[in-house]
């Protein structure tokens, strides 16, 4: 059944919505198949729409607060420089030190294509806010400072290291879940990130070495 408001049309096409409109030309499915994906700009424009849904919403706010006032303790100082609290400066809030929100988005929607569930891009955010509301996504309080300078790449320097045990979030968790969802990227960075932990503090961590093994082996078969 066909319908059409301001322009817009919508069909059903083997239970999926499909979305299309005169003015831009775009035909746009509500369940996104790997084809769809599979488009180098598709993916990335999927992708940073579900970022801007997650940064956006309600929830999101909420969470950052439950970390500022409502954890025990509560996150709400600066985790490279203790003494800056959101009285003196403000406290944000970073997706990592290893994963970015771009990542864990484009981990959960991999993983619903190798599980062959349907998806929409508001399906994606709210996973990923349940993740971030279980505790699974990793993230650590800067301040606004600090924040930028972890963003600032450009300058060729590199980024000021961050112990993960600084961060909030069951990163083990969250991987023992999706890590069918892992790309060759995400792996590597993974392994850059404990390259570069056993570098500046002459440790290694053997236990994420086994599953690094552990998804590679499963993920390539």
């Amino acid at each position: 059944m066909n319908k059409s408001i301001a322009g817009v049309d919508s069909t059903t096409v083997k239970g999926n919505l499909i979305i299309s409109s005169d003015r831009s030309g775009e035909i746009l499915p509500f369940f996104k198949e790997e084809s769809y994906i599979l488009d180098n700009s598709n993916f990335i424009k999927f992708i940073k729409n579900v970022e801007m849904q997650v940064r956006t919403s309600k929830e999101y706010r909420a969470y950052i607060k439950y970390l500022k006032e409502d954890l025990s303790p509560p996150l709400n100082h600066c985790m490279v420089y203790s003494n800056i609290t959101d009285d003196v400066a403000p406290i944000e809030m970073h997706h990592g030190p290893i994963f970015t929100l771009f990542d864990y988005v484009e981990i959960i929607m991999c993983w619903h294509f190798k599980q062959n569930v349907q998806f929409s891009s508001s399906k994606i955010f709210h996973v990923v806010m349940e993740e971030h509301r279980l505790n699974n996504v990793q993230v650590v309080m800067l301040s606004e400072a600090v924040h930028k300078a972890m963003h600032n790449t450009k300058s060729g320097n590199e980024p000021r290291f961050i112990d993960y045990r600084m961060s909030h979030g069951d990163i083990v968790s969250f991987l023992n879940k999706y890590y069918t969802g892992l790309s060759f990227n995400h792996i590597g960075k993974l392994k850059r990130y404990f390259d570069t932990y056993e570098k500046n503090l002459n440790k290694k961590e053997s236990f994420f070495d086994e599953f690094i093994t552990k998804w590679c082996d499963e993920i390539l078969v």
